[in-house]
């Protein structure tokens, strides 16, 4: 969430000079070509987010898949909800690049 607001506020003009988001495409790109892996953890995704927001989100994760980078979320939502909550293209670029495990599936022993 608090990455989600800091693109809103940077991109709405309402940001301090100079101080541009904790995560950016720029800054992921920058990190791979100092040979670095760039790693996310997104927590708490259980929210339904704006077109804006989404799109970001998107971005962000397009530019993490394209150089290679780690991401790890969390969420309460079931696998639908979570496709319902963010869109297809985000649950898209989510499935079709990283290892998804549905904890809900799970059969629970006693």
């Amino acid at each position: 969430k608090a990455l989600l607001d800091q693109h809103s506020q940077w991109v709405n003009g309402r940001h301090s000079e100079n101080v541009e988001p904790e995560v950016t495409s720029r800054k992921i790109a920058e990190a791979t070509k100092a040979g670095q892996t760039y790693r996310l953890f997104l927590e708490d995704m259980n929210g339904e987010e704006s077109a804006a927001r989404r799109a970001a989100l998107f971005d962000v994760l397009n530019t993490l898949h394209e150089n290679e980078g780690q991401l790890v979320i969390t969420s309460s939502l079931t696998l639908p909800e979570f496709r319902r909550q963010y869109g297809e293209n985000l649950f898209w670029r989510i499935a079709k690049h990283c290892a998804v495990m549905d904890l809900f599936s799970e059969k629970q022993t006693n």
